[in-house]
């Protein structure tokens, strides 16, 4: 067997362990947060036992000259991101494929803090990812509904754990499908998971070959 042969096998091994990642530290910390405020700013480094940098958490809301001041493009009212190193991004490893990163479940909108959305798994208060031997939680606590019944405030909570068994570089399928797909709504919970969609060559949407 050739040397590159044993080079891609051992590559294939290490992937489907989960060991090619390094070891995050667990933490959890709060965090809180006014929809209604001028600026909403969350940076939460995620690192290794030796507290070197391995991630980077990072929501970012509040009026929109506020969110247009910054690089990249920030979505209200709020949206969170995951990055490689140590600065904030809207280049998301939340990101399940190649949609921008408001479009992910790390993007939060006020309707789905409430009634039936908010109860709805992976996409209502409660969000787990898991990616790169770690599992990122984030939850919405004593959410605060405004007038209209929409969410006004709340407590985000954030978490680390490790998790061996998530091999993936970017976040897997929560395992239910998304209600805000067309035709569906929140009042019924459909276990599943939505196809990956990846650009090609041309730019293209088109099914994830893998």
């Amino acid at each position: 067997m050739s040397v590159s042969r044993l080079i891609a096998l051992a590559l294939i091994s290490i992937q489907t362990t989960g060991t090619a990642w390094p070891n995050v530290k667990p933490q959890a910390t709060s965090f809180h947060v006014d929809l209604s405020s001028e600026r909403i700013v969350i940076d939460l480094p995620i690192t290794d036992e030796a507290g070197r940098g391995l991630y980077h958490f990072a929501c970012r809301g509040g009026s929109e000259a506020y969110r247009d001041s910054l690089p990249g493009n920030w979505v209200g009212p709020l949206m969170c991101t995951l990055a490689l190193g140590a600065q904030a991004t809207e280049q998301s490893l939340l990101s399940e494929d190649d949609s921008a990163a408001w479009f992910s479940r790390g993007e939060f909108r006020r309707e789905e803090l409430v009634g039936d959305c908010a109860k709805y798994p992976e996409f209502g208060v409660r969000r787990s990812f898991r990616l790169r031997g770690f599992r990122l939680n984030i939850e919405a606590q004593n959410v605060i509904p405004d007038r209209s019944g929409l969410a006004k405030a709340f407590t985000l909570a954030v978490s680390s754990v490790r998790d061996p068994g998530a091999i993936a570089a970017q976040a897997e399928r929560p395992g239910f499908l998304d209600p805000r797909g067309q035709g569906r709504s929140c009042k019924m919970v459909v276990p599943g998971q939505d196809p990956r969609m990846c650009r090609d060559a041309s730019g293209s949407w088109a099914l994830c070959k893998n």
